[in-house]
């Protein structure tokens, strides 16, 4: 007799994913303070240089119709973190001063997704968040005796952190769906470099004589007492410091899959 006949499918397709959103603070840590003279007032000022604007592209493998392995290759645009003091001209060399932090990297993000339903499929997925070619623009205007403006870049290191989403798709076709998702980033990263990119006083510009010591930092882990002796011809060394890449993030986007569901009868079986 001939036993009863089922169904089994093979879902092993390719997919991408094109997606952009706005990332909020998380994790945030001080960066200064705010500082006005009447009444003098101390505000401090703090957030995560991983709030802003991220878009990017995800490539993934579908194991079956649950599973998949992803990798997503974005870039990330922050917002600015500003801070700005009012002090009595009488009292200090600079009455202004307004000084901002602004980040940027592309971010290379291998994970595992898993999915569940047919039409309206939610998902979770997790994975690494490597950030790489990263940046940071510091930049600081003073006014008052005299007038300053400078510019710092860091630069160098591998951002490490990890993610989570919990999302939804919303099937249109086979091979086309929308998705929405929140998902949160934990990251940090300590530039390895910093140079200074603009240094004008009085609108004169001061970096032409300047040492490389002056205008360069390479940042380590450790440093010894022959490190304290600064080398004209070499940039200086320090100790590396932790900036907050964290972010809590809400996407959106479309979501494209290739390759067919293949559907066939398993083999009968005898009796």
């Amino acid at each position: 007799m001939l036993g009863i006949i089922g169904l089994s499918a093979n879902a092993q397709r390719f997919y991408a994913d094109a997606g952009l959103g706005w990332g909020f603070n998380a994790a945030s840590s001080s960066f200064g303070e705010n500082i006005s003279n009447t009444p003098l007032n101390y505000s401090l000022v703090k957030g995560s240089l991983g709030k802003g604007f991220p878009f990017g592209l995800k490539f993934g493998f579908m194991f079956n119709e649950n599973i998949s392995a992803e990798l997503g290759i974005g870039y990330f645009i922050g917002s600015e973190i500003t801070m700005t003091s009012t002090r009595d001209p009488q009292t200090y060399y600079y009455s202004v001063e307004t000084s901002s932090y602004k980040a940027s990297m592309v971010r290379v993000m291998p994970g595992v997704k898993l999915t569940s339903g047919n039409k309206i499929k939610p998902y979770a997925k997790f994975g690494f968040a490597i950030g790489i070619f990263g940046n940071i623009i510091f930049n600081n205007d003073a006014t008052g005796a005299l007038i300053v403006s400078q510019t710092y870049k860091y630069s160098g290191n591998l951002a490490m952190g990890y993610y989570g989403a919990f999302g939804i798709e919303y099937h249109l076709t086979d091979k086309i769906s929308l998705f929405a998702e929140v998902m949160s980033i934990n990251q940090s990263w300590a530039p390895g470099h910093s140079i200074i990119t603009k240094y004008n006083m009085n609108g004169i510009n001061q970096l032409a004589s300047m040492p490389t010591s002056q205008k360069e930092i390479d940042y380590v882990n450790t440093i010894t007492s022959a490190d304290t002796t600064r080398n004209g011809n070499i940039p200086s060394k320090e100790l590396k410091q932790y900036y907050p890449m964290s972010s809590l993030a809400i996407n959106v986007g479309i979501h494209f899959t290739f390759g067919k569901v293949m559907t066939y009868p398993e083999t009968p079986e005898k009796h």
